[in-house]
């Protein structure tokens, strides 16, 4: 009987913090609060612990009124994100634009690299204790030689790929560091073109690209991949991995988790709209040697927005958040995947933001049992840079936390199982569960997402 009363409420507990679902929003830099009043566009997050990254870039008018063109802002939070220090400037305040940053982390380092896009350089800069001061800002490509690129990493192991410039448009600059940052390979060219709006993830000793650029065949923008094997010393032959059909696909986004290579883009193939299409998935499971069927994701009002979206893998899980317009503005939406014995089984889709103007620019990462949200919003009250999180329960844990040792002790044999058998032995998501100890008592379990 007692046994039974604690497993009620387990119950009770756990129903009471799944209902809670995604936090509240929070404004993680109020644009009028910030130096210049910049305008803010591709938000990017990294996350160590409960120390939070974001970079973006923008340009604004200063206390004279003087304008001040595209500069890379930064700032952080020390607690999960509850609480944003103000930004900081960490491109050249000069007449240069300085956009499009990428930025990665590995422990207390904080890697950020952006395009100068009057002179065609790109260039990069690096705190090594926690985004506290940050060191000189390197020229990784020289001036006139790059147009855009991007940076990522694992460990040590730092990777940077740019476009090249309007003279060498058919082939990217790769630069490389094996030492997180200290030191850098030469720059060299790699004759292949990946094209313009260009995502990079790292593997050791794999690398993998992802760009968007016109098919020659069918004069469309489609979704290129290149990978190398050998942390850039060869690379493979570019490959189409969206589906040439008849009308664009743009704007990938790209999460690798060891040998598996997610890649999400805006497809608008099967809408009857001009501008917005669906949110469409591809997957590989072998460091990007072969590929999976194509996924349609959520393709269930056609109105996906080309204004970016995010993609990141929890356990082995799919969580993706992206723009549709609403007609008024544009709104963030959410869906995640549950792997299954022959596929995923999707979530419903969520709509995670309701104000009146445009969210755009979401960025997505994980650490510590905490999925990590951040968009571009520009709402009238309050136009900025808004965060907000979504918790996941460690089953485990919670009961340590919320039970005496002796009750705890009873639990010891308590296993949770899936509606298809299937034991859960850490996360628990929406659905049924059923519930029981040493095989004698079982309870069933709804979670509410």
């Amino acid at each position: 009987m007692q046994m039974n009363r604690l497993l009620i409420i387990i119950v009770i507990l756990l129903e009471f913090l799944y209902s809670q679902g995604w936090g509240p929003e929070i404004v993680a830099v109020w644009r009028d609060s910030a130096e210049y009043r910049p305008s803010m566009y591709n938000v990017q997050i990294a996350v160590n612990g409960d120390t939070l990254h974001i970079v973006w870039y923008g340009y604004g008018v200063d206390s004279a009124g003087n304008f001040i063109p595209d500069e890379v802002f930064y700032t952080r939070s020390l607690d999960a994100g509850f609480t944003w220090e103000e930004p900081r400037v960490l491109s050249n305040l000069d007449s240069l634009d300085s956009n499009m940053p990428s930025i990665c982390v590995n422990g207390n380092s904080v890697h950020v690299a952006w395009q100068e896009d009057d002179a065609f350089s790109f260039q990069y800069r690096r705190s090594i204790d926690g985004g506290e001061t940050w060191g000189p800002i390197i020229t990784l490509i020289p001036e006139e030689e790059s147009n855009g690129g991007c940076i990522n990493n694992k460990g040590d192991t730092l990777v940077m790929v740019a476009l090249g410039s309007s003279s060498i448009y058919d082939k990217f600059w790769f630069r490389k560091s094996l030492n997180n940052g200290y030191t850098w390979s030469d720059p060299v060219l790699v004759n292949y073109w990946i094209g313009g709006y260009t995502r990079i993830g790292v593997n050791p000793p794999f690398i993998s690209i992802v760009g968007q650029r016109m098919d020659e065949n069918t004069q469309l923008q489609e979704i290129f991949y290149i990978g190398s094997s050998d942390l850039g010393v060869t690379w493979e032959r570019e490959t189409i991995i969206s589906e040439p059909w008849n009308d664009h696909s743009l704007n990938p986004s790209l999460y690798v988790d060891n040998s598996k290579i997610y890649v999400i883009w805006i497809d608008g193939k099967y809408t009857p709209y001009s501008w917005t299409g669906d949110i469409f998935l591809r997957i590989s499971y072998d460091n990007g040697f072969t590929w999976k069927p194509i996924r349609e994701t959520v393709s269930t009002s056609h109105l996906a927005s080309p204004f970016y979206g995010t993609i990141c893998e929890v356990s082995n899980e799919i969580h993706i958040v992206w723009v549709e317009e609403d007609g008024f503005g544009s709104e963030l939406y959410y869906r995640y995947a549950i792997p299954t014995g022959n596929g995923y089984k999707w979530s419903r889709i969520d709509r995670l933001t309701f104000a009146q103007g445009a969210s755009t620019y979401p960025s997505l990462a994980y650490s510590k049992g905490r999925l990590h949200l951040v968009w571009v919003d520009t709402r009238a009250e309050a136009y900025g840079i808004y965060y907000k999180q979504k918790a996941f329960i460690n089953v485990k844990e919670k009961f340590k936390l919320c039970f005496k040792k002796e009750n705890y002790s009873k639990l010891r044999n308590l296993k949770i199982f899936d509606i298809t058998g299937r034991r859960i032995k850490n996360k628990l998501r929406e659905g049924v569960f059923f519930l029981k100890v040493d095989d004698k008592f079982q309870k069933i379990l709804k979670i509410r997402g």
